[in-house]
Parts: C-alpha cells; structure tokens; sequence
C-alpha cells in the first residue's frame, strides 16, 4: 500500500480529495507512485494544485469520509485509524467500529463499544 502524505490540515469549508502521483527516479528507468491527500474549496482549487504539483497527477477522485465512533470525527481514512468487527458481520450488515486515534482506541474499550482485550494488532498476531 502506497504511503499518505497529509499535504494540509482540512478548513471546514474544503473537500478532501486523494490524488495517485508518479514520481521519475534517476533516468526515468524506475517509477513509482504515491497517494497524496489534499483539500480544496472547489474543482477549479483542485485543478490548480494538480497543475503546480511535482510529478504527473495519474487520477484523483473525493476521499472517502469516515466516522470515528468514539468521537464522531469526520476524517479520511488515514494512517492512525482502525476498525474492530468481522468480515462476517459486515456481509450481513452491522456497522463496524471505526476508531481515528489510540486515545479513541482507550476510550472504546472504557465505554465498552469494544471488549477490554481487543488489540489493534489482532491480525499480526
């Protein structure tokens, strides 16, 4: 999976968007690409930035807005998020818990909307 980059912390007003960027190394012999998320208040903002960025802008599209539910902030899924369910129980539709930080992670398991032994870590285990 590609590394995000926050390129800038979101105003109310914007709309998050992720971008997909090939960057040249060297000769050009070797490409590799990232995914970058950035804000803009329009399409005509997010057309200026794709223009005076660095690298070729391969396809963007609006990011996905979720909802931590310990704190009901409304963010992209990010490097500092997790969920706690089952493949299982999403098929059938239950809502999984979505969780944006460690601090809502702890909070979680005090309130109990997870069990006090759940890790973040159970698929590495």
């Amino acid at each position: 999976m590609p590394d995000l980059a926050i390129v800038a912390a979101a105003p109310a007003t914007t709309t998050p968007y992720r971008l997909t960027v090939r960057r040249r190394h060297g000769r050009g012999v070797r490409r590799e690409s990232e995914t970058i998320l950035v804000y803009a208040s329009d399409e005509a903002e997010l057309q200026e930035i794709i223009r005076a960025f660095p690298g070729r802008v391969d396809w963007w599209e609006r990011a996905k807005l979720h909802e931590c539910s310990a704190c009901w902030m409304r963010a992209p899924w990010g490097p500092s998020w997790g969920w706690y369910g089952s493949y299982a129980e999403m098929e059938d539709g239950k809502p999984v818990v979505k969780l944006c930080s460690d601090a809502c992670w702890s909070d979680a398991k005090r309130r109990g909307i997870i069990p006090p032994n759940a890790s973040r870590d159970a698929l590495d285990a």
